[in-house]
């Protein structure tokens, strides 16, 4: 119980001696199971993993065919089509080539897998996406099939 011929200075000070404190470095518990490998300023600018690798899987092959297409067009216009054809291709085949190495070499790893595996996931979409309308129109009624 605390007396009450105490003053207000003397009361919190005898309150503050009976409380336990903290002291001594808290740094111990922080996490530090994974060493990182980039800087500490490198990892405040970095993006998520999953958004790197959903970039590297959907939206960076979706890039590369549309500037494959646009210079198939030139390729198109200025020579013939199969030269069209082999510069689209060309470009698909070095953006490929050069995403996969920028981002191994940049730090981006998700980005660079997610580019690898979208060289087996999309054509396996199509191909599932190919047999689900066969079954559909297998199964509809048309007359004749």
């Amino acid at each position: 119980m605390i007396d009450e011929n105490l003053e207000s200075g003397d009361e919190v000070k005898l309150i503050s001696d009976n409380s336990p404190t903290l002291t001594g470095d808290v740094a111990i518990f922080q996490d530090q199971s994974e060493p990182s490998q980039t800087p500490p300023e490198m990892q405040k600018r970095m993006m998520n993993k999953y958004l790197q690798f959903f970039l590297g899987v959907l939206v960076y092959p979706i890039f590369l065919f549309i500037v494959g297409y646009f210079f198939f067009e030139i390729g198109w216009a200025i020579v013939d089509y199969e030269t069209g054809v082999l510069v689209q291709w060309v470009v698909i085949l070095a953006g490929y080539i050069l995403g996969i190495v920028l981002g191994f070499t940049s730090g981006h790893r998700s980005f660079a897998w997610g580019i690898i595996s979208s060289i087996v996931i999309i054509p396996i979409l199509f191909i599932i996406l190919f047999l689900l309308l066969i079954m559909w129109i297998a199964s509809s009624d048309i007359p004749g099939m």
